[in-house]
């Protein structure tokens, strides 16, 4: 995998998670694997927008403003990063209450190229 891409995917999701945690609150980062695939979740507390149905409201729960440089967010990219390593990505509402960031990465494969 593109380790620099796959970097900026859980630091996406890290600052989001900070973005909408009281502060005090727990942000859990749970990491699991299997012989196939290796999945990382990032969990936080209520308050913050809730995943869409069904858990795929990815792109309506994570911010889409800019970063206060005119840049918008590259929160945005983060679906076709995870897409382009064959993985997966998504956001499910938590029984607890709260919002869990999940995504996949398939263990073997050829990483995405990054040259232009």
């Amino acid at each position: 995998m593109d380790d620099v891409l796959v970097e900026q995917v859980l630091v996406n999701l890290l600052d989001n998670a900070l973005k909408y945690t009281p502060p005090g609150s727990p942000i859990e980062i749970i990491a699991t694997a299997t012989d196939r695939a290796a999945t990382v979740e990032v969990r936080r507390p209520w308050p913050g927008p809730a995943a869409g149905r069904g858990g795929q409201g990815l792109r309506e729960v994570l911010p889409r403003a800019g970063d206060g440089r005119g840049r918008r967010s590259r929160a945005r990219d983060l679906p076709g990063v995870v897409r382009a390593h064959g993985g997966r990505i998504w956001a499910q509402n938590l029984p607890e209450g709260g919002v869990a960031f999940l995504f996949t990465l398939p263990i073997t494969g050829t990483p995405p190229t990054t040259d232009g």
